[in-house]
């Protein structure tokens, strides 16, 4: 099953401030496949996501990773994972259910 990500340094709207919030992850290039440990067919790990253009008045993040291309289901969705505390780098390897120390799930 190929599985494809356009994040690598995709821009997104950050709201009112008009600036660009950046996402890209080492862990895969864009149009690439995930690597196996991020599927469902692994470790259903998150990848290490990079985030640059963040607002200052951010106070928390929730990042949804969605699937775009599967065939039967159109899209899927990998995970969800919120309460994240406003930083740079959302840390790699959070598993399904794991609550992390700053409350994030």
């Amino acid at each position: 099953m190929r599985r494809n990500c356009c994040m690598d340094k995709k821009a997104f709207s950050t709201g009112n401030s008009g600036g660009a919030l950046w996402l890209s992850s080492p862990a895969f290039q864009d149009s690439n496949p995930l690597p196996l440990r991020c599927t469902g067919r692994g470790a259903d790990l998150s990848p290490e996501l990079n985030l640059s253009g963040l607002s200052p008045a951010a106070v928390s993040l929730a990042v949804v990773m969605d699937d775009l291309d599967i065939p039967v289901f159109g899209v899927y969705n990998h995970w969800i994972i919120w309460n994240l505390p406003a930083a740079s780098t959302v840390p790699p390897a959070i598993s399904a259910g794991a609550e992390l120390p700053s409350g994030a799930r």
